[in-house]
């Protein structure tokens, strides 16, 4: 989910919650939703899970379409190594196989003719 202000009108004060929650020690029972009560080390052990997971979601980014498949990412790298190759070492590269690469990098390609 990604932090807006629909899901996180006070981020300020989500922030500071945890910065509290942080120092306590593990055994402090702490208030959580619908005024229950857990400890601390339950809470925080909750939160960075929460938080790995937001991380690994990619903050609610939803992979679909042409440029997340495998294929076309498997060219761009290629394409990646192919200009880091051409600005490094100097080999001569003839062609890129992503359109955005080509756009962008197409000056740096090697002429049949050299």
């Amino acid at each position: 989910m990604i932090m807006t202000k629909q899901n996180y009108p006070h981020p300020d004060k989500y922030v500071e919650a945890w910065k509290r929650v942080k120092q306590l020690d593990d055994d402090v029972m702490v208030r959580v939703d619908w005024g229950t009560f857990q400890p601390a080390r339950i809470v925080k052990a909750d939160f960075y899970k929460a938080l790995l997971n937001r991380i690994n979601s990619r903050g609610g980014i939803v992979e679909r379409g042409r440029k997340f498949s495998q294929i076309y990412q498997a060219s761009l790298y290629r394409d990646c190594q192919n200009v880091r190759a051409i600005l490094t070492m100097h080999l001569r590269v003839y062609q890129f196989e992503t359109k955005e690469v080509r756009q962008r990098f197409s000056h740096l390609l090697a002429h049949y003719d050299d």
